[in-house]
């Protein structure tokens, strides 16, 4: 492989990577899967509070009761009663704080399902995608610069234009030519 297909193949790549590096910068940490038993009798109990401004969360909680009498499942300030034997599913929706609390008037017990997932930089500050944004930058003004040289290097002079291109018999015709043209109009320097 000579080196100017190796620079034309090299600079595809490099965007690849480039925007390969960004879309992973761009996924979501996703926790796994948590189920977790529960009993209140005659209580409010709080089994969740999370408060981190630099996280973002989205999910889910499917909140069943096994046994016992209903129960209220708060999640960030919506309410949702449940009765033995149901389920209910509450959503986290893109928000840095999670309040999630079971209150009753009896005793009750049953599980709950979380699914959660977070996005630590979604706030648009991420160093990954600045550093990934000034190496695109870099490689990007590199290439404008490279072809820009590489352009002028390769522009020809008008009058070295027709002569590079031109075959040897052709040359001498057109000296010759041009020679006998100055001896017709006396611009011949024999004096």
């Amino acid at each position: 492989m000579n080196k100017s297909k190796f620079k034309r193949r090299l600079i595809p790549f490099v965007f690849i990577i480039i925007l390969g590096s960004l879309s992973v910068s761009n996924l979501v940490v996703a926790a796994s899967d948590t189920r977790q038993d529960f009993v209140v009798n005659n209580e409010t109990k709080v089994l969740l509070e999370i408060i981190d401004a630099a996280v973002y969360y989205n999910g889910s909680l499917i909140i069943t009761v096994t046994s016992g009498d209903p129960i209220n499942a708060t999640v960030n300030g919506v309410i949702k009663e449940i009765s033995n034997g149901e389920s209910e599913e509450l959503y986290i929706l893109n928000t840095t704080s999670i309040y999630f609390s079971i209150s009753t008037n009896g005793f009750s017990e049953g599980y709950f399902d979380m699914e959660l997932n977070y996005d630590p930089n979604a706030s648009g500050n991420n160093p990954v995608r600045r550093t990934i944004g000034i190496a695109a930058a870099f490689i990007i003004a590199i290439s404008i610069i490279s072809y820009y040289i590489r352009a002028k290097k390769l522009e020809r002079k008008p009058d070295e234009e027709d002569e590079e291109l031109a075959d040897p018999k052709t040359l001498r015709k057109r000296r010759e030519a041009a020679g006998a043209e100055k001896k017709f109009w006396g611009l011949d320097d024999k004096e």
